[in-house]
């Protein structure tokens, strides 16, 4: 991902999806306060073996796989029903996740994050992880924040410290709240020759030495500023 503060302002030329999500970021007013939690942190305490390590959030679809209700030109990784339609999913990985998920897993506590359903996340990790070696927790649709109809990713509700925490997603929308912690990836559908977990991983070997991983990435990526810059030219209007 470049620098967003590099990147032209006119979202008239991005997907869609990202002139969305621009819109939606400019004009939402997110609390600066985290809501009270009734239950606890999302997760449990860091374990031993984990102590020490950077926290990884990885979003799942369209930046681990991609789900069709029709089937693409090639033929899909494997199946999922949704139980609320009984309609079947065709499920394509994104090259090297399962590369990725493996080296990421040795240097990062790994906490799949995703909007999507419970019943259709397991069914999709029960592929890609079937021993639970790699993603040590799972988060759901139930635990993103509901802001102005957006679900977003809460990281001060992990229970981990802010500062050692990547959240990698290929929605703006999803770290609006930290945007430092934040590393937009593309989104992924069916390109066999995409890299970009990859270039994730190098990345994430360089972060998990610093002291302050929303510092770097601040520098690094700029979404902040980016975020920001959107919402002065919104207010302008």
């Amino acid at each position: 991902m470049p620098n967003l503060c590099q990147v032209p302002k006119d979202s008239s030329q991005l997907l869609p999806a990202l002139q969305s999500a621009i819109a939606y970021l400019a004009l939402t007013h997110f609390p600066k306060k985290p809501p009270k939690l009734q239950h606890g942190y999302f997760l449990p305490p860091v374990a031993p073996q984990f102590a020490g390590r950077m926290t990884l959030v990885l979003d799942m679809d369209e930046t681990l796989m991609h789900c069709a209700t029709k089937p693409l030109e090639k033929s899909p990784a494997f199946l999922v029903r949704f139980s609320d339609t009984n309609v079947l999913g065709h499920v394509y990985v994104r090259p090297y996740t399962k590369i990725f998920l493996d080296l990421a897993s040795q240097i990062c506590e790994i906490v799949v994050f995703t909007a999507s359903t419970q019943s259709y996340a397991d069914q999709v990790l029960a592929h890609l992880d079937p021993d639970r070696r790699l993603v040590h927790h799972r988060l759901y649709r139930q635990h993103c924040t509901m802001i102005n109809g957006g679900y977003v990713k809460d990281l001060r509700l992990l229970g981990r410290d802010i500062s050692r925490v990547v959240l990698a997603d290929n929605s703006p929308i999803s770290m609006a709240l930290q945007p430092d912690n934040g590393v937009l990836v593309s989104s992924w559908t069916s390109d066999d020759s995409d890299s970009e977990l990859m270039d994730l991983l190098v990345l994430l070997q360089h972060v998990a030495q610093l002291d302050s991983v929303p510092e770097y990435l601040r520098e690094r990526y700029g979404l902040r500023e980016w975020i920001n810059s959107h919402r002065t030219a919104a207010g302008s209007l």
